[in-house]
């Protein structure tokens, strides 16, 4: 997961001459509160009580300045268990118990302080295991089969000698009518979402228009229809619905689908067409569809070309190019009762960035690590060191950048890393842009220890982490456990 963001860009190498530039300021950014602030250690191999070694996961905690970081790391273990279920049996039109068996699901776990979340499906026999860590869990289990109740509840696992067992009986019901211009709409897939985007096991709507599925009480949930699989009508969703014993009613309705064509011909930095370039397509507002949204990926053709249908509403279409040096884009467009020809979208070449990391004198910082990564889907990201005098030049894309500069060795220990931002709009279309000056504060200590089963844990990787992901600091501990760092404050 760490530097998983990061790519490097072979030939970017700082030269000295551009000390001599005169830069232009960055105005600082703004102030990081050590809520805002994540410290993620990433330790290796640990010696569990019983003599085995295995991998410990991650672990996240908020950052405190007032007080030492202490991080002891999540014990990890293997959970077996297995998984039942009792289908309800209709007789003339009365649902009666049925007999319990086997069920297949796929189970959620998530503790509060790992980085990792556990994702495991059970066998035909429902039986299933999973390694996780000691701790309260809030585990959630979807069930393959809709006549099952989708499950959420909170539970204290431990390596104890025994296994999670789960019994998926007794659900509230959740049930309704779905609508399309007014009339029923039979055979429209409808499913159960969590507050945080878990989807649970779909139904379907009978030929009057009506669904039920069943799920925990008191669960957080919202009712999704979802569209037609080209991904042209929208996906509708409820208001979130707070489950009590008896159930809900959740209608949905929608208006009918009117759909219009929209196309594109993408084009490089050099106006030949760009085959095979992947795009995504994402509502904003929808007319009719309160709630609703569109999602489309796709490629365009051999011929650079984009051709596909959407409802009135307006949209962002982004251009997910990953070829190097060409820079993607986000371009919003507007559907209202009529086509959308866009015609000939070029792509811009890339842009060399020069400048120069200092520190509260002046004087350039060697060894920084500049990185910048793109918004939108794809994430592309780039990176340079700083060389002897704190000059580097990065080649990038000519578009909004997000980035970051974090010193390394010696300097880690008293300047901290400063985030700033690289704007399209200050970027030529073409050759060097003017030189940016980074200036990095002096930051606040951020120390601590890592331990494990007691026990000082040395050389594993401690990050600070921004309210965004963006690596803001990073030490190894030493022999006897402790790290220290200095973050933007």
């Amino acid at each position: 997961m760490r530097g998983a963001w990061l790519l490097l860009l072979a030939g970017c190498s700082a030269e000295s001459s551009l000390a001599e530039l005169t830069p232009s300021p960055i105005p600082p950014d703004e102030t990081i509160e050590g809520s805002d602030l994540t410290l993620v250690a990433w330790p290796g191999q640990g010696s569990l009580p019983d003599g085995s070694t295995r991998a410990l996961p991650a672990q996240r905690v908020g950052i405190d300045f007032t007080q030492l970081q202490v991080l002891d790391l999540l014990v990890p273990f293997e959970l077996d268990g297995t998984v039942t279920g009792r289908r309800a049996q209709a007789v003339e039109r009365v649902a009666l118990p049925g007999v319990e068996g086997p069920a297949e699901a796929t189970l959620h776990f998530e503790h509060p302080d790992a980085v990792e979340r556990w994702r495991v499906g059970t066998d035909g026999t429902g039986a299933f295991a999973v390694d996780l860590v000691e701790g309260g869990h809030t585990v959630t289990v979807v069930p393959d089969d809709a006549a099952l109740p989708f499950l959420r509840f909170e539970r204290d696992l431990q390596d104890a000698g025994f296994g999670l067992d789960v019994r998926l009986e007794d659900g509230a019901p959740v049930w309704g009518r779905v609508l399309r211009g007014g009339a029923p709409r039979a055979g429209a897939a409808v499913r159960l979402v969590t507050d945080d985007g878990i989807r649970g096991p779909t139904t379907t709507t009978d030929a009057d228009g009506w669904y039920t599925l069943t799920a925990a009480e008191g669960m957080q949930l919202r009712v999704e229809t979802s569209g037609s699989d080209d991904g042209i009508e929208p996906v509708v969703s409820s208001g979130l619905v707070d489950l009590t014993r008896l159930g809900e009613r959740v209608d949905l309705a929608t208006p009918p689908v009117l759909t219009y064509t929209l196309s594109a011909r993408i084009i490089g930095p050099n106006g030949v067409a760009l085959r095979q370039v992947p795009y995504r397509l994402g509502s904003n507002r929808l007319d009719g569809y309160p709630g609703g949204t569109v999602e489309q990926t796709g490629y365009a053709d051999n011929n650079g070309n984009i051709v596909t249908q959407v409802v009135s509403g307006t949209y962002t279409l982004e251009i997910l190019v990953q070829t190097e040096g060409i820079a993607g884009r986000a371009i919003p467009v507007e559907i209202v009762g009529a086509p959308a020809p866009l015609g000939s979208i070029q792509l811009d070449g890339p842009v060399e960035v020069p400048g120069q990391v200092v520190d509260a004198n002046g004087i350039g910082v060697a060894g920084v690590r500049v990185s910048c990564t793109e918004p939108g889907l794809a994430r592309r990201g780039w990176a340079v060191d700083t060389d002897s005098t704190g000059a580097f030049v990065m080649a990038v894309p000519r578009e909004d950048l997000r980035c970051v500069a974090l010193p390394s060795g010696s300097r880690a220990a008293d300047l901290a890393a400063r985030r700033f931002e690289v704007y399209r709009s200050d970027l030529p279309a073409l050759g060097t842009a003017d030189p940016v000056s980074v200036q990095l504060p002096a930051g606040r200590l951020v120390e601590g220890e890592v331990r494990f089963a007691g026990s000082p844990e040395a050389y594993a990787l401690v990050e600070v982490r921004g309210p965004d992901g963006e690596l803001l600091a990073t030490d190894l501990t030493a022999e006897d456990g402790s790290f220290a760092m200095r973050v933007q404050p």
